[in-house]
């Protein structure tokens, strides 16, 4: 008997279904989880180093020094704040910048002695953050540095053309900061000091006395301005040796552009009003302090 088959596949065993697919969707799973779980491990680093960072940063502190204050006003006002700074860090690095005449601060320390070294005039006065554990020379850097931007161009004009180094001029701008405050007062006083000191008359000045003192008067004593102290203008012609604070830039252009008159005595007032008051000689002089003070 003839059979006749037309459906040959049919006698043929079913064929068993592929798993390739069910393992390619498996991996794709797997590398989606650990795609997630490897973003996740990165986020979690990531804010891990935030955090770390975060508690690894440093700390400011802010520190605001006073016109006309002195070296160990500003210097107490500045470890009051947490910075451990001393007087004679802040020395050692102005002599270490002193010696690079190509710096930028070499017109700063223009006749700037090396022998008694001091940093009075040159902690500029003025609000600054600093980091807590700042260098001394990062200290001194940032107060330079705010002291030569605030000189102008024209400043610095007048520095070069004047006949003073500009250590000299900082120095007498000390004495103007605490002599009067008014800028019109400074600019006519820095005239009277010019003036004296070229006819090397002594300045007289009442600040420097009290730098010697400690006092905070108007008009010291009799007896005071007998005292031998080389700070004392009284009993030594020509400028103190170092600056007697830290003076305002308002102070240092006064020097720079003073007022020349025929003035060549003056006084202040007593407070609150301490107005300057001018003289052309030593008897009106003595005639305004007895009006003011009575003797």
């Amino acid at each position: 008997m003839h059979m006749e088959i037309n459906n040959t596949d049919s006698l043929l065993p079913p064929r068993k279904k592929s798993n390739t697919k069910r393992f390619i969707v498996v991996i794709v799973l797997l590398v989606c989880i650990g795609g997630v779980a490897f973003g996740v491990q990165q986020y979690q680093a990531a804010q891990a180093a935030k955090r770390l960072a975060a508690s690894q940063k440093r700390a400011e502190v802010t520190v605001r020094i006073i016109e006309g204050w002195t070296e160990n006003q500003a210097i107490a006002e500045m470890q009051k704040q947490g910075l451990g700074i001393t007087e004679e860090q802040l020395e050692e690095e102005i002599a270490t910048l002193q010696k690079d005449s190509a710096s930028k601060y070499a017109v700063l320390f223009e006749g700037l002695p090396t022998k008694k070294l001091s940093s009075e005039g040159y902690l500029y006065p003025d609000t600054y953050k600093f980091f807590a554990d700042a260098t001394p020379q990062e200290v001194v850097k940032k107060l330079l540095d705010n002291m030569l931007a605030k000189l102008t161009d024209d400043d610095m004009a007048l520095i070069k053309k004047s006949d003073y180094s500009f250590y000299e001029i900082l120095t007498l701008a000390s004495v103007v900061e605490k002599e009067v405050a008014n800028k019109a007062d400074r600019a006519t006083v820095a005239g009277i000091f010019l003036s004296r000191l070229s006819d090397t008359y002594p300045l007289q000045s009442d600040a420097t006395v009290n730098y010697v003192t400690g006092k905070k008067t108007t008009t010291p004593s009799f007896a005071d301005t007998k005292i031998q102290n080389e700070y004392n203008t009284y009993q030594n012609s020509g400028l103190p040796p170092t600056p007697i604070n830290n003076p305002s830039i308002g102070a240092i252009e006064a020097v720079l552009k003073p007022k020349m008159t025929d003035y060549y005595f003056f006084l202040t007032t007593p407070p609150p009003e301490n107005k300057a008051i001018y003289s052309k000689t030593y008897e009106e002089h003595l005639t305004n302090k007895a009006k003011y003070y009575g003797n």
